[in-house]
């Protein structure tokens, strides 16, 4: 069963140590915010649970408008 999902961020291009992960969520809704307009972002999800966690998925790019 999956707890909670934890998201990490980073620029689209940015190096491995630019990982951010702040953002957590328990209903499978997980809000961005603070990134600047015009850029993409790319995000991966982690899922948390009984058995232990997951490994992160492959990455989304999201422009942010």
């Amino acid at each position: 069963y999956c707890h909670f999902l934890k998201a990490r961020t980073r620029l689209k291009g940015a190096p491995d140590t630019d990982w951010v992960i702040n953002e957590m969520s328990q209903n499978s809704t997980v809000l961005f915010g603070g990134y600047t307009h015009n850029t993409d972002v790319e995000v991966q999800l982690c899922a948390n649970g009984t058995a232990g966690a997951s490994e992160w998925s492959a990455s989304v790019f999201v422009p942010v408008d």
